[in-house]
């Protein structure tokens, strides 16, 4: 038991040692999936780090498959789907957790398309209602943290909301979940 052990310690050892560091001018792709209420939130980005500052810049996409309350006269559950696309500028917490795990911060404006009751402007009891405002716009924030575990590979878990200033339906949507970063 003890040599196996001591052999995936210093396996494991090797694995960090060579783990990546963050570095003027790294882009990196990531992919998440995570919860949101009453629903699923998916989230694509592209990051570049701009200077040894700790600054970057970051373009996200996102897309949520939810569903939601619609009330005219009775109260039912329809699908309320939203495809979102930010820019948003990063700072990166290096000093406040240690090798190999980062914090890196963002906060940025948003585009987003809102797909509610399959575009649908009537109720299933037949009832028509004002369709709701499709093309919102907002701003949006969030925390990611990055466990390197290869020069080119990351674990990420993210908490992100969403603020959408215009829209009829959802005015903030909550994101918490968790995926993987390639550094390029």
């Amino acid at each position: 038991m003890k040599p196996n052990f001591l052999l995936v310690l210093f396996c494991l050892t090797g694995f960090f040692s060579f783990a990546q560091g963050h570095y003027n001018g790294q882009y990196a792709i990531g992919a998440q999936y995570g919860a949101t209420k009453d629903g699923n939130a998916y989230n694509l980005n592209v990051q570049r780090l701009i200077g040894d500052n700790y600054f970057g810049a970051r373009v996200d996409l996102n897309y949520y498959d939810k569903t939601n309350k619609l009330t005219v006269v009775e109260t039912e559950i329809v699908p309320h789907k939203i495809l979102s696309l930010g820019i948003a500028g990063t700072y990166s917490l290096e000093e406040v957790l240690p090798h190999p795990l980062y914090a890196q911060i963002h906060l940025g404006a948003q585009y987003s398309n809102e797909n509610f009751n399959e575009g649908k402007s009537i109720s299933s009891k037949g009832l028509e209602y004002n369709a709701p405002n499709e093309n919102v716009f907002g701003l949006y924030t969030g925390i990611e943290i990055e466990l390197s575990l290869l020069k080119f590979l990351s674990i990420t878990g993210t908490a992100q909301t969403q603020r959408m200033f215009n829209s009829d339906v959802d005015k903030s949507i909550y994101f918490l979940g968790g995926g993987l970063k390639f550094n390029l």
